[in-house]
């Protein structure tokens, strides 16, 4: 592992240690965009939705950590002015605090069920692991990556250096430019998928093991990666000299997939369990059409809050599938998306 890794490793350590009293909110786009216009907010119901939010977070008890997709959602916004301040409110209620990139957790979430069927008991909660300063979810990480040639004291150094700078002042910098996020699904080629392949599955479980099998696939050089750094590490325990070619790459993607079929995995790998089930909701719903080409960035949202946040707080449709699935419940993360009941769950947080 890199020295700048190990480092990151502590820190995130650290913040979770910080924030560990603090309820983990994790919010949609719509009600960032709420706290962005409370003043201008006619809704009485949302304006005491803000009011609390800004409560629970002055007197410190929540804290509102944001992802790489909700600043991919915020930057998709084309006006610059309301994006800065969006930007702004984020900096004030994330305090900070960002969950690492996907590739990371996908990484983190592997690497502990691998130790952990070894009875490696040294290693850490996943959980505590995905915490870093939210400029990081800029891609400011692999920047920190890339210097790992400079000295150890630099590397530490550049690594505060980015994680004292807030969203704002990095979006706001005209190096690196951010521009306007455009991307959206092909909804034309996922309807038609749906609509070519609903003849293979029979069953809502064969329909995840579809999903399923089909985002293995994509993570297999990830597998690889992971498998390779800790017979690296292994090797070095021993003392041995690392020789690339002794190092087998077992097919994990075809042993994970196994594994869930044969219900051998519960909650390890909480990617690979939410992001799956949340599309063959989807693709089981025989009448529902794939329409804003927003589907990929909703599910991901999920496999971001419901593991690692205890409050979700999101759209009715992605609320009621992960509802029909107990995903909240196999989790135990809050899931709710009208004001009314969102107030209600946080005015009973002592």
């Amino acid at each position: 592992m890199l020295f700048i890794d190990k480092y990151i490793e502590k820190e995130s350590l650290d913040l979770c240690s910080k924030y560990k009293n603090q309820k983990k909110v994790y919010l949609d786009l719509k009600y960032w965009i709420l706290l962005r216009d409370e003043n201008k907010l006619s809704n009485d119901l949302d304006r005491k939705l803000t009011t609390k939010l800004n409560e629970l977070l002055a007197t410190n008890k929540c804290i509102f950590p944001i992802s790489e997709i909700t600043f991919i959602e915020i930057m998709k916004q084309g006006d610059k002015d309301r994006r800065n301040q969006m930007l702004s409110v984020v900096d004030r209620f994330s305090r900070g605090l960002g969950i690492t990139n996907e590739e990371d957790r996908v990484k983190k979430e592997f690497r502990y069920w691998l130790q952990s069927k070894q009875s490696i008991t040294t290693i850490k909660p996943v959980s505590q692991l995905i915490w870093g300063n939210n400029c990081l979810i800029t891609g400011y990480h692999g920047y920190c990556v890339m210097g790992k040639n400079l000295s150890q004291n630099l590397q530490k150094d550049f690594y505060d250096f980015v994680s004292s700078l807030s969203l704002h002042n990095i979006c706001a910098n005209p190096t690196p430019t951010f521009e306007p996020f455009r991307g959206k699904d092909d909804v034309i080629a996922l309807n038609k998928g749906k609509e070519d392949f609903k003849h293979e599955n029979n069953t809502f479980d064969e329909m995840f093991l579809s999903e399923l099998g089909g985002l293995l696939d994509c993570y297999k050089p990830t597998f690889d990666r992971v498998s390779f750094e800790l017979s690296e590490i292994d090797q070095e325990k021993k003392g041995e000299h690392i020789q690339n070619q002794n190092i087998t790459i077992e097919p994990w993607a075809g042993l994970i997939y196994q594994c869930f079929k044969l219900n051998k995995i519960a909650n390890e790998l909480p990617f690979f369990r939410i992001f799956p089930t949340l599309f063959s909701l989807m693709r089981w719903n025989k009448g529902r059409k794939y329409k804003d080409g927003n589907d990929t960035l909703d599910v991901k949202h999920a496999t971001c809050a419901l593991p690692y946040c205890d409050y979700f707080f999101t759209e009715n449709e992605l609320k009621s599938m992960i509802t029909q699935s107990q995903l909240d419940k196999a989790f135990d993360c809050i899931v709710e998306s009208t004001p009314e009941r969102i107030l209600d769950e946080l005015n009973k947080i002592v």
